[in-house]
């Protein structure tokens, strides 16, 4: 059995940056009703950064995580047992069916330039993968 890179736990990319803090604010000063965050990971980057713009809001948003990786999915699920307003789901946002080829990829990644392209297509596949 391969061990995938799915089955690892991941360090937050979105965590104290100016990202974060954008999430933050927009999620504060917006009159945002529901979030949907997808790819939430273990829960200690976007959803932590609404969660914490919500902690002062006696009715906060629904906050909907969803994350495909069940190591992942288990540590958020555990870190938002007691967040009632965080609801976590073990899936993908599309079917595997609707994830595009290798050659859409590389086409797309070679006509349409994006922040994307600071990572090599070896990388991009990988990810694919």
């Amino acid at each position: 059995m391969s061990f995938s890179e799915l089955e690892q736990l991941m360090h937050p990319h979105i965590r104290n940056n100016e990202f974060y803090h954008a999430l933050q604010h927009t999620a504060r000063y917006n009159q945002v009703k529901t979030v949907l965050d997808i790819g939430a990971s273990s829960g200690e980057g976007s959803t932590y950064a609404f969660v914490e713009a919500f902690q002062e809001d006696p009715d906060p948003p629904l906050i909907f995580c969803l994350e495909v990786s069940k190591p992942r999915f288990e540590q958020l699920q555990k870190n938002y047992r007691h967040t009632s307003h965080v609801r976590c789901f073990n899936f993908s946002s599309i079917a595997k069916n609707q994830f595009p080829t290798p050659e859409e990829v590389i086409r797309f990644y070679q006509t349409t330039h994006t922040t994307l392209n600071n990572v090599s297509i070896e990388e991009v596949l990988h990810w694919l993968k």
